[in-house]
C-alpha cells in the first residue's frame, strides 16, 4: 500500500505440482531439446518415487 499497489494476491502454491502429468512436461522439453542424454535424466527424476515413512511408492503424477 505505502509503494502505491493496490492489489494484493496470496496463493497457496503447496500442493500445485502434485497433478502434473509427466507427459506435458517433457513433451514441451523434448521440443527444444533433442538430445536424448539431456532428456532421460529429466524422465528418471519425474518417475522417482516418494519416501514416505519408510516406504517408497511410484509417482505417475507430480513432481519429486
Amino acid at each position: 500500500m505505502a509503494a502505491g499497489r493496490r492489489w494484493v494476491v496470496d496463493v497457496d502454491l503447496e500442493m500445485c505440482f502434485d497433478r502434473v502429468n509427466h507427459d506435458m512436461p517433457k513433451s514441451r522439453i523434448s521440443l527444444k531439446v533433442k538430445d536424448r542424454q539431456v532428456l532421460r535424466p529429466l524422465s528418471r527424476y519425474l518417475k522417482a518415487g516418494l519416501l514416505e515413512d519408510g516406504l517408497v511408492s511410484q509417482r505417475t503424477e507430480g513432481t519429486p
